[in-house]
């Protein structure tokens, strides 16, 4: 490490006066002519001339002012590759991320657990999620990156990918904006009567299976109508200009600006995690193992 005087000693050099050079460090101008006074000191020589106008370097102060530029740079090069070499050393852990699939739970996760995960860097790698299908979240999972972060509660997934549940979260309707409940701030079961509610495809998650018996056996008077394929903002888009209403989970509130969002008076939840491959890289089983540790 470099001394600060000499820190000091380029910033005064560059600058040419004490004043502005105490202004670039935030230090008062007393604090920096100490600093240089005793530099001087130290190495027996004068390096400045002041005058009223400032200062400027003497012979020895020029030698002084290349020599710990040089030094500087090697030092700093020195850094950056012990800092490159401490990162290699981390084991990398490839994000899918899409617009339905931000991955926020992870991130939040990374916080808490910012100590225990220091061992690992995160590299994001964008996937559309139109590539999201019946029997896969993405044919480049487990290939182009390791991890995907969000729905995972797809009945074929489970036979091609391994999943891990971090949460639930709440489902709210997505209404169109020139819809008659698009005023409401909140819906009931009263003002959906009659009402068409578009899910996603019930016989191929669980969880929506179950949603939709209980509104069907509860609530006739509302028209349940399902997606042959899972959610994509296409979808979303689609439905908008047919007056639907449509599930939609709280992180896609802002997905469609055809929609306006609404929480319902319901308990619905739907199950989010995280999804990885059958055959893992050893690096993502650690990984895994610690961000769904209680």
């Amino acid at each position: 490490m470099i001394d600060d005087k000499y820190l000091t000693f380029i910033v005064v050099a560059n600058e040419g006066s004490f004043s502005r050079a105490a202004e670039m460090l935030y230090m008062s101008a007393v604090a920096v002519r100490k600093q240089m006074n005793v530099l001087e000191k130290e190495l027996d020589v004068q390096l400045f001339k002041r005058t009223s106008q400032g200062v400027k370097l003497t012979d020895a102060g020029e030698i002084l002012l290349e020599g710990i530029q040089t030094v500087k740079g090697a030092s700093e090069q020195v850094f950056e590759r012990l800092s490159n070499y401490r990162n290699s050393l981390k084991k990398t852990i490839r994000i899918g991320m899409s617009l339905m699939r931000p991955g926020t739970p992870l991130i939040e996760i990374w916080q808490q657990k910012n100590q225990q995960l220091s061992g690992f860097n995160l590299q994001i790698t964008a996937f559309d999620d139109a590539e999201v299908n019946l029997s896969s979240p993405s044919a480049r999972l487990g290939k182009d990156f390791d991890i995907i972060v969000g729905p995972n509660d797809g009945i074929r997934w489970q036979e091609s990918i391994q999943t891990k549940v971090l949460g639930f979260e709440n489902f709210l309707l997505a209404v169109p904006k020139n819809h008659r409940l698009a005023e409401k701030r909140v819906l009931s079961f009263d003002d959906l009567k009659n009402e068409t509610v578009l899910l996603p495809p019930r016989n191929e998650s669980p969880n929506i299976e179950l949603i939709s018996r209980d509104l069907e056996e509860n609530h006739l008077e509302i028209n349940l109508v399902a997606t042959a394929n899972f959610f994509t903002p296409n979808i979303y888009n689609d439905y908008a200009n047919q007056d639907y209403l449509a599930f939609i989970r709280e992180t896609w509130r802002y997905l469609s600006p055809s929609m306006i969002v609404i929480p319902v008076e319901w308990d619905y939840k739907g199950p989010y995690g995280v999804m990885y491959s059958r055959e893992p890289r050893q690096a993502v089983v650690e990984f895994v193992a610690l961000i769904t540790q209680e």
